[in-house]
């Protein structure tokens, strides 16, 4: 967690705010992160994080903003999953598909009365770096995005040289 908050606040789309970028972490009282870890306490006061932390007996009432974000993408995952017939054991890669789906498109919630009438709206990956990732970029990423379990050609890495075997085959 602190060569992530080192590396964000590093990265040149978060330089010039008129804050640090991770000042503030809300979670629950998971033991490598909770108040009675000391080593961790010592480690986000030096990063000047403040810790927050939710009740245990009134988790889901006292963290709902977290709990909506994995519900949300919860339903991304298993949409993923069902669409290509895949079992359990692809959710780590449709974990990783949906993240990369939620941080481009933006959220229905996003529609409000500003919103544009043809319902262009900034991807939260276009908001949080304030512009730098583009939505040209972001519509490229999304043009050339292939969910998990879409069959594909392959590239074979153990095959090198010129030879009559293919270089590729069929996979998912």
């Amino acid at each position: 967690l602190t060569e992530w908050i080192e590396e964000m606040r590093a990265s040149p789309f978060f330089t010039g705010l008129a804050y640090n970028v991770v000042s503030k972490i809300h979670t629950d009282q998971d033991g490598a992160w909770s108040p009675v870890n000391r080593a961790f306490q010592a480690n986000m006061r030096h990063l000047g994080v403040v810790m927050t932390y939710s009740s245990t007996d009134r988790h889901d009432k006292t963290n709902p903003i977290a709990e909506r974000s994995i519900g949300i993408t919860e339903v991304v995952i298993k949409s993923l999953l069902y669409q290509t017939s895949l079992g359990p054991v692809w959710w780590t890669y449709a974990s990783q598909c949906a993240e990369f789906l939620l941080n481009r498109l933006p959220l229905a919630s996003y529609n409000s009365s500003c919103t544009p009438s043809d319902g262009d709206c900034a991807a939260p990956l276009e908001l949080m770096t304030r512009g730098a990732y583009s939505r040209r970029m972001i519509a490229k990423d999304l043009s050339t995005f292939i969910p998990v379990g879409t069959v594909a050609l392959c590239h074979m890495p153990d095959v090198k040289g010129s030879r009559l075997a293919p270089k590729s085959r069929w996979g998912i």
